[in-house]
């Protein structure tokens, strides 16, 4: 079995969609769905998306810091 490679998020972009995020983390589309409307993890719907398709995943937005903060349950850096 291959050894896992540690998770460097420093070389996403600064905005991620769900599924960019779910990739960088390993984990499924819907866990981040879900972490994005309990209110975990902090996004946005860009100006300009249907918000029904947003309120489906489909225009959500994630900053790569919040999602470093939330993965590694660490505090933003401009916190």
């Amino acid at each position: 079995m291959k050894a896992r490679q540690p998770l460097d998020l420093a070389d996403l972009p600064d905005l991620l969609t769900l599924r960019d995020a779910a990739e960088a983390v390993r984990m499924t589309v819907l866990t981040m769905r879900r972490a994005v409307k309990s209110g975990d993890l902090p996004a946005f719907i860009p100006r300009g998306r249907d918000p029904i398709r947003a309120g489906r995943g489909q225009g959500y937005r994630i900053r790569r810091e919040d999602l470093q903060a939330w993965y590694f349950r660490t505090p933003p850096e401009d916190a």
